[in-house]
């Protein structure tokens, strides 16, 4: 898939209305801001269509990649907070198809400091043992912490780090291979 493609979901109370740029989205943000809601709005268009009271408008097809519908071998890398409420229902989907992995690494953070990407004193020694290192008054979970480490080794690099903005960095070629070296599935 080239180019951006514009989609509206929309139901009788809710209208989503945004662009995508990439052919598998992973769709990201806090809590209680309509992620699932959106997820199985679009869910159920693609399984009851017209049926109900769902428009979906795209000129590309809009589906959840879920259970069997999901042909070849996917691994899911998820921050394990965020992913807790959606943990059952993953479960029992891979238990239908041999084709998911799922890793839950402390943070995606972690997994970045992890893969050697970033280089900084003592990185690997924190990462053996986070808790000698991030003090809880001051950080409130530990994705805070590799958060904010990330966050200061690369000030003023190509690879800057903001968590509200991503950086097309981790998204080449180079740096998606030395994340997933991390992972202990390979794919």
């Amino acid at each position: 898939m080239t180019g951006k493609h514009r989609i509206i979901v929309q139901s009788k109370r809710l209208k989503y209305d945004f662009q995508i740029r990439r052919n598998i989205t992973v769709i990201r943000g806090n809590s209680a801001t309509g992620k699932t809601t959106l997820v199985n709005m679009i869910r159920d268009y693609y399984n009851n269509g017209e049926e109900i009271s769902i428009q979906l408008q795209c000129d590309k097809k809009c589906v959840v990649l879920e259970g069997r519908d999901w042909e070849e071998p996917v691994l899911f890398i998820a921050d394990g907070a965020a992913f807790g409420p959606e943990m059952n229902e993953v479960i029992n989907n891979m238990k239908y198809s041999g084709h998911y992995a799922l890793y839950v690494p402390e943070s995606f953070e972690w997994l970045i400091l992890k893969s050697g990407l970033i280089k900084g004193p003592q990185i690997q020694t924190i990462l053996h043992d986070p808790s000698q290192y991030i003090e809880s008054e001051k950080y409130f979970s530990w994705e805070r912490y590799f958060t904010a480490l990330l966050t200061q080794l690369t000030i003023g690099t190509a690879a800057a780090y903001r968590k509200t903005q991503w950086n097309p960095y981790y998204g080449n070629d180079f740096a998606i291979n030395k994340i997933l070296l991390e992972t202990p599935i390979k794919i």
